[in-house]
């Protein structure tokens, strides 16, 4: 259970996350045949686009792009890559200001219409929104 007041982490990573490119070992196919990445913070908001059938997407771990991930998507070269962090803007805005980051990097290598940043407009994630109101997520990306 999730427990806001618990000090808890919510994920433990073990191991260099800024060289993780997940879930690319499943999705590899998937991202090349789209042409669009989703880039999203967590597992947790991974998995909820998956059970919605949406699998173009891949995990920073976090608020912000490492270079392997940079990497990644400049091999990959998406028609369009939606940046689509935690909507934190009713907290500490973490998700947003790391999205605006993350644009801020990849327009060194990818033209400003390839790039979106399309947070969670209800809820704060993804996996909130599959549990609270699964149409919107479905809808979402117009998949």
């Amino acid at each position: 259970v999730n427990d806001p007041n618990s000090k808890r982490p919510k994920w433990k990573h073990i191991g260099d996350k800024s060289q993780w490119k997940y879930p690319m070992q499943v999705n590899n196919k998937i991202l090349r045949n789209t042409k669009e990445v989703i880039v999203v913070e967590s597992i947790g908001d991974m998995l909820s686009l998956w059970e919605h059938g949406i699998k173009n997407c891949i995990v920073t771990f976090g608020v912000s792009l490492s270079p392997d991930t940079l990497s990644l998507l400049t091999r990959l070269d998406p028609d369009k890559i939606f940046l689509s962090f935690n909507n934190d803007s009713s907290n500490n805005g973490a998700g947003n200001k790391g999205a605006y980051q993350a644009r801020k990097k990849l327009l060194q290598f990818f033209d400003e219409d390839q790039i979106a940043i399309k947070l969670p407009n209800k809820y704060n994630d993804f996996n909130e929104m599959h549990l609270k109101e699964p149409s919107l997520l479905k809808n979402f990306f117009n998949v």
